[in-house]
């Protein structure tokens, strides 16, 4: 289990921070991981996938009402190469922030049920950059 690449918990209604924590130390190598609709998350999973992750290329925590600008930008900083950060419907991200992710040429709006391809080897967005 900890050799993982692309995980999948969206609508995981009882996944918490500690969940979120307990996964990306036990599975560093993960390039994709979707959390959409995972209602109980905030800024602490962000910060446990920022220092734990180190292949991170897209991740979504749309609809997440407990991620701000914050854990976004520690996520967005800490992957230099990180393609996807869905942050859409996160009432608490800013449109500052989004501009920033923006600049960096991350993508920040994404299909709501299907932020990124996990089927292949490759990362395949299926949205375009806001502005």
């Amino acid at each position: 289990m900890t050799d993982l690449r692309r995980v999948s918990l969206a609508w995981t209604s009882n996944l918490t921070d500690f969940g979120v924590s307990e996964l990306v130390q036990r599975c560093k190598h993960i390039e994709a991981l979707d959390l959409t609709y995972c209602m109980q998350i905030e800024d602490t999973s962000m910060l446990a996938i920022a220092h734990n992750l180190h292949s991170l290329a897209a991740l979504s925590v749309a609809y997440c009402a407990g991620v701000t600008d914050i854990g976004v930008r520690e996520v967005a900083m800490r992957f230099p190469s990180i393609q996807i950060v869905n942050v859409a419907k996160c009432l608490r991200v800013t449109d500052r922030m989004r501009k920033l992710l923006a600049q960096r040429n991350i993508v920040s709006a994404c299909d709501s049920f299907d932020p990124f391809s996990i089927y292949r080897n490759k990362l395949q967005p299926r949205a375009k950059k806001i502005q």
